[in-house]
């Protein structure tokens, strides 16, 4: 678990993205312009169960986080790239 502070922000938790979390995350993305926004080229709209599977492939080079707030509230879905 990492965690991350910043000027103006609650404290920050980056927990391992699971596949418990597929739903909330599609749910989230509701149209092509929110899809651009959130990951680019890298998934077309809709987001599906099948993309984020394959994705989690790719976790040990990519891993996926989801943030959680101050009040253990899911905020955020993100990648971490590995170097």
């Amino acid at each position: 678990m990492l965690l991350f502070a910043g000027k103006g922000l609650d404290m920050v938790t980056w927990v391992p993205f699971q596949r418990s979390g597929f739903d909330r995350l599609i749910g989230w993305v509701p149209d092509a312009e929110a899809m651009m926004l959130w990951a680019g080229l890298v998934f077309p709209f809709p987001l599906t169960k099948a993309q984020l599977e394959k994705h989690l492939v790719y976790a040990e080079t990519h891993p996926l986080y989801k943030l959680l707030t101050a009040q253990r509230q899911t905020c955020c879905h993100t990648e971490k790239g590995v170097a």
